[in-house]
């Protein structure tokens, strides 16, 4: 419908709701896109006499997607080329994923190697959702395979039997998938530890966006500073 320039070098384009790409799954074919939820959970909101700072998106500096459009970060030519694969593209590596199946047990971190995480979790017999409240920055990324990112997980499953199951969502700093070092919102999931299942944001088929105004894998801002101001970003996942 319409395509927007972003000062951060994306191209957002206004895409009619009902040809995203979450419909190209066989299960979504007569899909009834559901506008809004039918009902919110107690405590989405804070209760709190601060006032909260606007979080933006770059793009939104040059415009805003109509009315019955979600905007959708264009996937360019050589953002695939910088994958392994065009199979791998947009998919998380097994190996390079914390173990869920261990966040109970100690950890002696080597700070020279590997994925160093740090994880607070909870384990609920009937889980309808999770918000986390996440504090905002633009951390330094010194090499173009590495990245840092804050997210929650809900997770069903194990990584023994291969059947993990996650809905994830938060922000990152990933030069190897979007090409710089802005911070991002990002969603992702699988159903098989990541195996052959999954992407981020709409890169696959898995999720139905219905907001006008959010990019997945758009840049955020602003960043917090170290010693200044700070942002936090609220992020809510329940079932309806």
């Amino acid at each position: 419908v319409a395509s927007i320039q972003s000062l951060d070098g994306d191209i957002i384009d206004c895409v009619h709701i009902s040809k995203q790409p979450g419909f190209d799954h066989p299960l979504l074919k007569n899909h009834t896109i559901q506008m809004q939820p039918s009902y919110h959970p107690g405590g989405m909101y804070h209760e709190s006499n601060i006032a909260p700072h606007h979080i933006t998106q770059t793009w939104h500096q040059n415009g805003k997607c109509p009315k019955n459009t979600i905007p959708i970060r264009r996937t360019k030519e050589e953002d695939v080329l910088r994958a392994n694969s065009i199979k791998t593209y947009g998919k998380k590596m097994p190996q390079s994923i914390a173990n869920l199946d261990s966040i109970n047990k100690p950890v002696i971190p080597n700070i020279s190697t590997g994925h160093q995480h740090a994880i607070a979790s909870a384990q609920v017999d009937n889980c309808h959702g999770t918000r986390a409240s996440f504090n905002l920055w633009k951390p330094t990324i010194a090499r173009a395979n590495d990245f840092s990112l804050t997210q929650l997980w809900i997770t069903g499953g194990s990584y023994s039997g291969n059947d993990l199951n996650t809905i994830e969502a938060g922000w990152q700093v990933y030069p190897g998938l979007y090409r710089d070092r802005n911070t991002r919102l990002f969603i992702y999931w699988t159903r098989d530890a990541y195996q052959t299942t999954g992407c981020y944001n709409l890169h696959c088929s898995g999720f139905i966006q219905t907001d006008n105004q959010i990019t997945l894998g758009g840049s955020i801002s602003p960043t917090s500073t170290y010693g200044g101001a700070q942002y936090d970003i609220d992020i809510l996942v329940w079932k309806v």
